[in-house]
C-alpha cells in the first residue's frame, strides 16, 4: 500500500527533466529581471518630463534638486555648465504636477525581457500541459504553447516596460514635494 502511494504523482524522467529545465531558465529570467536590470539603468542617463500644473511640460536632464524646486537642463546639447544659465530653468515645486522619468535606452531593453520571460513561460506550460481531451474546446500542446507564449509575451513586455519608467505626482503640494526630493535628488547630475 505504501509503495503504491509513493508512485502517485511521479512523473517520467522526461517530463521531470522538463519541468526542472523550464524552472531553471525562469528563475535566472525572473533573477536577471528582478535584480539586474536596476544595475544596468542606473550608470544610464536620465530623461525626466515635468508636467507643470499650468499644462506646460518640459523636459530635460535634472542638474540639481532642492527645498525649492527643480533645475531642469532643457537644450538638446550635452550638458555643459558654462551654458547652464542660458539652456536651463528652474521650477518651483509650486509650480510642479508631476516628474515623469524615462531611462534612456532601456525602455525597449525593458520590453524585450518582460516579453521573453513571458513567451517563454507560456510556451513551456503550454507544451508541458499536453494535449485536451476531445471536446468543445480543446487544444494541442503546441496551440496552447502558441496563445500562451503570445498573451504572457505582451503581458510580459507591459510589465517590462514599466520597470524603467518612473512617475513622482507631486500636484504643487510642499509635502509630497519633500518626501519624493530624494528620489528626485538621485536623479540629478548633481545630487547635493
Amino acid at each position: 500500500m505504501a509503495i503504491k502511494l509513493l508512485s502517485i504523482g511521479r512523473k517520467s524522467p522526461e517530463k521531470m527533466g522538463a519541468c526542472a529545465l523550464f524552472i531553471s531558465i525562469t528563475l535566472i529570467l525572473l533573477f536577471h529581471t528582478i535584480f539586474l536590470a536596476p544595475v544596468y539603468a542606473s550608470n544610464r542617463t536620465q530623461t525626466v518630463l515635468i508636467f507643470r500644473l499650468s499644462g506646460e511640460s518640459l523636459s530635460g536632464e535634472i542638474v540639481c534638486a532642492d527645498d525649492d524646486g527643480i533645475v531642469l537642463w532643457t537644450s538638446a546639447a550635452p550638458f555643459d555648465s558654462s551654458l547652464l544659465e542660458q539652456n536651463s530653468e528652474t521650477i518651483a515645486f509650486a509650480d510642479i504636477e508631476k516628474v515623469a522619468v524615462r531611462i534612456k535606452g532601456n525602455f525597449w531593453k525593458g520590453a524585450l525581457i518582460g516579453g521573453l520571460s513571458g513567451g517563454f513561460i507560456g510556451v513551456n506550460v503550454g507544451l508541458l500541459s499536453g494535449d485536451d481531451e476531445e471536446g468543445f474546446l480543446s487544444y494541442s500542446a503546441e496551440q496552447k504553447a502558441g496563445m500562451l507564449g503570445f498573451s504572457l509575451a505582451m503581458g510580459g513586455a507591459i510589465i517590462g516596460k514599466r520597470t524603467v519608467t518612473r512617475a513622482y505626482v507631486i500636484d504643487g503640494k510642499q509635502g509630497a514635494y519633500k518626501f519624493y526630493l530624494p528620489e528626485i535628488k538621485k536623479l540629478a547630475r548633481y545630487p547635493d
